[in-house]
């Protein structure tokens, strides 16, 4: 949700700089002192005086230009961090922060080891989950505990489970940004003109498990002109669904040796219904159906051509898009519960400093200010996900966000309840790279079978994590 007369582009100037070595392409977004626009001080009040639960930061020091790189952010996130950028610099106007889209060829993830390689890395980053675990053991990061023991910033008032996801070897490598969990997007119009009981409806009775989506998605679909529900099939996202079935993608949690996806009946099981959804009931697109008739899944809600759909909590952005496509009555709703319950994962996007960093003093500035009060609170007021301080839920801005879905921050919330961190492994790019996705894309279209394609998962991301890559 941006705030009225926000804009990002009001506030900064914008100078693309030559592509550097390797391809990359880097557009820069430097914050200018002097064109702040500050957030409301009753906001930041009521975030600061407990109910964050994180005490004021220290003022500011520290002077120049903190580089820092993004890849792939929506445009909401991107005018959040304009925005936190825009606040520090306020507190402090001798430290600016350059917000540096890469693009091009590649890995994000490759372009950040490459250039720390060659002693030119950014000052801090931002990156998603699955990447971030990868750098862990890579020596990018810069160390953060004596920071936080010397900002007095109190680990434990993050979501369960956040600080220990990016710890390696006894120290705090990176931060959260924001946590995200995935839920569920329906059309309500469509639901009331098929006189169907809405998911909200049959979530409060207990009744809104797997077989009531699949029963509503067959009432929904219409051949040729609609299609009545799509599941995100990342190997992360595809977790919280064996979970939910009471089984595994990993022989444990806490030290993966092996893939389960065959082995383990329940995760099969889980994965099998992921599939017919799409070549048995169809009434869920094939990836190729997604790509060549919907664009996107986002599109393809937006368009009413799409009841229902799973995605991350990124409510701004979804409503956006129906605004300027459908323009429908839509809201949200947690994953249908499966035989043990529900569940869903933490994902979300990442923070951390570069340990070669020209100008760490500042980053660190940056850092803490995007994980402190000031700096969430612009993920309240936007929508984009979840704030990483706990007690944030707790405030007048959360409860009072329109999201523009009547029933977002609630179910938001309760869904923060149910989730959980991914496997601890800093081998997921490889292993979705090499075991998982090509693999799930050919289970979803029908060219393996859910027992052939997790047989293969099992086999090749085994020998992932016992060769430890």
């Amino acid at each position: 949700m941006v705030p009225t007369g926000s804009s990002s582009l009001s506030f900064e100037h914008r100078s693309e700089a030559p592509a550097p070595s390797g391809g990359r392409r880097i557009l820069r977004r430097q914050v200018l002192a002097g064109a702040v626009m500050a957030a409301p001080a009753a906001a930041i009040a009521a975030c600061t005086t407990g109910a964050g639960g994180a005490p004021p930061p220290e003022a500011s020091t520290a002077s120049g230009t903190v580089e820092f790189w993004y890849s792939g952010l929506g445009q909401s996130f991107t005018e959040a961090y304009t925005a936190m950028a825009r606040s520090l610099n306020e507190k402090n106007p001798k430290l600016t922060v350059n917000l540096s889209e890469v693009s091009g060829s590649g890995l994000f993830l490759d372009k950040i080891v490459a250039a720390s390689a060659a002693g030119t890395p950014p000052d801090s980053f931002n990156i998603q989950l699955i990447d971030a675990l990868t750098l862990l053991p890579r020596g990018v990061y810069e160390p953060l505990d004596a920071q936080i023991k010397s900002r007095k910033y109190d680990l434990k008032q993050l979501w369960p489970g956040l600080a220990e996801q990016y710890q390696y070897q006894g120290q705090q490598l990176v931060m959260w940004a924001q946590t995200t969990v995935t839920i569920a997007y329906y059309n309500a119009d469509l639901f009331r003109a098929n006189g169907l009981p809405t998911p909200t409806e049959l979530a409060a009775q207990n009744k809104w498990t797997w077989d009531a989506a699949l029963a509503a998605a067959q009432k929904l679909a219409k051949e040729g002109e609609r299609y009545g529900i799509w599941t995100l099939t990342t190997p992360q996202s595809l977790q919280p669904w064996l979970w939910m079935n009471g089984g595994a993608g990993f022989d444990s949690e806490e030290k993966p040796t092996r893939v389960t996806m065959a082995s383990n009946p329940n995760s099969l099981a889980a994965m099998q219904w992921q599939a017919d959804i799409r070549n048995r009931y169809r009434v869920a697109p094939t990836p190729n159906q997604l790509r060549d008739e919907l664009t996107s899944q986002q599109q393809g809600f937006a368009n009413g051509k799409l009841a229902m759909y799973t995605e991350q909590s990124n409510i701004d952005q979804v409503n956006t898009a129906v605004q300027k496509a459908g323009n429908f009555k839509w809201d949200v709703v947690p994953l249908p519960s499966g035989t043990k319950g529900l569940f869903t994962f933490i994902g979300g996007q990442s923070i951390g400093v570069c340990s070669g960093a020209k100008n760490k003093v500042a980053a660190l500035d940056w850092l803490f200010w995007v994980i402190g009060t000031e700096g969430q609170m612009e993920v309240v007021r936007r929508q984009i996900g979840v704030p990483t301080l706990k007690a944030m839920l707790d405030t007048p801005e959360w409860k009072s966000a329109n999201s523009k879905a009547p029933h977002a921050t609630a179910v938001v919330q309760d869904s923060m309840s149910h989730a959980r961190p991914i496997a601890k492994t800093y081998l997921w790019r490889t292993l979705a790279t090499n075991a998982f996705n090509d693999n799930i894309t050919k289970m979803n279209n029908g060219d393996l079978t859910a027992r052939e394609a997790c047989q293969l998962m099992d086999d090749l991301g085994t020998k992932i994590l016992q060769n430890g890559g």
